[in-house]
Parts: C-alpha cells; sequence; structure tokens
C-alpha cells in the first residue's frame, strides 16, 4: 500500500507560501499531518530569501527555471530541464514525490527520474504547458469533468494509458469559535469571496437583495475593484456600489479564514451567484462550495456542474428558480433541513487530510511503477 509517510514531498506552487492559503498550502500542510517531509517550490522572487523553514515546512524561492524551453526541440528542453532539475534538487536534497500544481514552468517532469510524479490542475485556466506535463506525469488530478477531459485527450494523444483521476476541491477544516459574531435582527444570508471578480451574476444577485429587504446580506471579501483584471473592472464598481447603497446590506471587507466558519454558522443561508452561462468550466466547480458544505448551514447556488447529481445543493439556472429556492432555504428549520448531514459529510469527504489518502491510493493503480 503506497503512504506518504516519511517521503520527501516536493511540491512545485504558482502561488507564494504566505498569509493567504489555496489548496497548494493546504495540501502541503496535510502532507505534513501524514509524516511526510514537505518542500514548496514558490515562484522565484529575487527580493525573498533563497530559502526559510516555517515550523514544518522547507520554502524555496530561490530557484529559476531556464527561459523559454517551450519553444526548443525536445532532445535540447530535455538537456536543459535536467541540469534544471540537477540545480534544484541541489538545494532541496533528493525527493520522492514530485507534486505540481504549476504546469507553466517543470512541465517535463520525467527529468526528475526516481520520483513519483503528481500533475495537479485545481483551474481551467491553468492550462500553459498541460499536455506536455500530463504526458509524463504518473498520476494526473483534476478539479472538474473539464479538465479532466482535456487531460485525457493529451494522454490519448500521445497514445498513453489514462491516469487521469477527478479529486474535488478541499476542505481546509477550520473550526467554529474563533470569534463572536453579531446577533442578526432577523434572518441574514452570507456571501465569502471577492467581489471584484467578473464571476458574480450582479442582476440577479441584487435581484434577491432587493425583493428581500427583510434579510441582512453579510459580503465578506476584497470590494475594492482597483486591482482587479480591466476587463472586470466597470461591472465590478457598479455591483460593488449598489450593494454599499442598499440598506439591508453589510460589507466585511477582507477577514481571515479562520474567522469564515463562525460566520457560516451565525447564518441562516450562504450564497454563490455566478453567471454560469457566461464563464462556464472556469465556475463549474468552487471551493468556496465545500467551504460552505462543512457548515451545515443551508446553501443556495446557481448552477455548477460539480455538483449537478446532489439533492443537498439546490442549484438555480434562471432568476426564478434562485427566488424560490433562496424563499425555501429561509424557511428551513433544523427540524425540517434533511440534508444537512450530508452537506456535513461531503465537506468531510473533502478534507485535506483525507484526500491525501485518495491520492495514495491512485498510486495503487496498475499503471504506476512498483
Amino acid at each position: 500500500m503506497f503512504s506518504f509517510a516519511h517521503k520527501h514531498v516536493l511540491i512545485v506552487s504558482p502561488e507564494p507560501w504566505g498569509e493567504v492559503r489555496m489548496s497548494k498550502h493546504h495540501y502541503a500542510e496535510a502532507l505534513v499531518h501524514h509524516k511526510a517531509k514537505v518542500t514548496f517550490l514558490e515562484p522565484y522572487d529575487p527580493e525573498a530569501p533563497a530559502v526559510r523553514k516555517t515550523e514544518t515546512i522547507t520554502v524555496v524561492n530561490g530557484f529559476k527555471p531556464t527561459p523559454g524551453l517551450r519553444f526548443l526541440p525536445r532532445f535540447l528542453r530535455i538537456h536543459l530541464a535536467l541540469r534544471d532539475a540537477k540545480r534544484l534538487l541541489a538545494v532541496t536534497g533528493a525527493v520522492d514525490v514530485v507534486w505540481s500544481f504549476d504546469n507553466s514552468r517543470l512541465f517535463d517532469l520525467d527529468v526528475f527520474e526516481d520520483a513519483y510524479l503528481i500533475h495537479h490542475c485545481m483551474d481551467a485556466n491553468m492550462d500553459f504547458q498541460l499536455a506536455r506535463t500530463v504526458r509524463h506525469a504518473h498520476v494526473n488530478l483534476a478539479v472538474t469533468d473539464e479538465i479532466a477531459e482535456r487531460m485525457a485527450k493529451a494522454r490519448w494523444r500521445y497514445r498513453l494509458v489514462s491516469n487521469v483521476c477527478k479529486v474535488p476541491h478541499g476542505w481546509a477544516g477550520y473550526k467554529t469559535g474563533q470569534i463572536e459574531v453579531p446577533a442578526a435582527s432577523g434572518k441574514r444570508a452570507f456571501y465569502a469571496g471577492n467581489l471584484a471578480i467578473g464571476y458574480i451574476h450582479w442582476d440577479w444577485l441584487l435581484s434577491l437583495i432587493g425583493a428581500h429587504s427583510e434579510v441582512e446580506f453579510v459580503f465578506a471579501g476584497n470590494a475594492d475593484p482597483e486591482g482587479t483584471r480591466q476587463e472586470f473592472k466597470a461591472s465590478a464598481a457598479a455591483g460593488i456600489a449598489r450593494l454599499q447603497a442598499a440598506s439591508n446590506v453589510t460589507l466585511l471587507g477582507r477577514i481571515p479564514a479562520r474567522d469564515l466558519p463562525d460566520w457560516y454558522a451565525s447564518s441562516d443561508v450562504l450564497l454563490l451567484v455566478y453567471d454560469f452561462e457566461r464563464w462556464g468550466p472556469q465556475v463549474h466547480n468552487s471551493h468556496k462550495l465545500t467551504e460552505y458544505l462543512a457548515s451545515g448551514t443551508p446553501v443556495v447556488a446557481t448552477w455548477t456542474k460539480a455538483f449537478e447529481e446532489d439533492d443537498f445543493l439546490p442549484m438555480a439556472e434562471t432568476l426564478e428558480e434562485l427566488h424560490a429556492e433562496f424563499l425555501e432555504a429561509l424557511q428551513l428549520t433544523p427540524e425540517t433541513d434533511v440534508f444537512e448531514g450530508e452537506r456535513v459529510r461531503y465537506a468531510e469527504y473533502c478534507a485535506y487530510p483525507n484526500l491525501v489518502n485518495v491520492v495514495a491510493r491512485y498510486f495503487e493503480r496498475p499503471w504506476l511503477k512498483a
């Protein structure tokens, strides 16, 4: 039986190690929980220390791959990629597992000749050198059907047996009891996440707010559109301005992730209102929904493909359905909410330490080396 215990795992991340925690960081911490030695390779920053240590993880920054490798013929690319791998391993020491979340660099994973190789694609936009990375990984992990299909096609192109596995977004396992949340005067609906993004369906969200003046709508997350992409800026700014003008809306701004479970637990409904028709695969699975479900609080969302077969998550495909689902959720009580247990059980399955076990079991498949 394969286990990550006592193995040295190199995580290749497109995001740096810091206060903001994303899936790569949570997997790193979950691997430590499984008694693995973890080295976290973050994007190169000339102003950051080359190597630094947290209590449990070594963070490597001082490594910059040879630029332009993707433009070179394979024989030359591999020669230079091998040289890059030797430079990196001179810093990290020998590794047993390379777990890459970044197919924009180190995409010729087979240069790590003696390691188990994992390619994990968490985002439909992380599609830089996907086909090349898929070709060399022992296990390819996808969070949506669309990403999995793209990976499988790349394997087929190289006439390789499919080793693509679907793994859901994880749940960090934050607990309640961190803060005392102010009591609501009536019903409370809560949304967590960046408001300055293009995915939000502003017309639908504002329609809900306008139709329920008796409900307090609380939003936690960035509400400054200045730092967002130019194509999103105008719509985000207009939507946020209308939120600020609504008398039944509270904007908390950014709050620590550890505080969110207390807000989830103190709310009557948790909201996710995305423009799924416009953005398609980019919103087909949301880690935010997994966090919501863990609280047990009723959730109302727009259509999300990853949950299309799950009764515990009501999803709306029209504005009328959204209003109906929201009203029904507001009326739920602990006695009438028959899906609370299913929501919590799904999130517990998605806890990062459990997902590490799920990934370990994929290494027992017959396509992998002994």
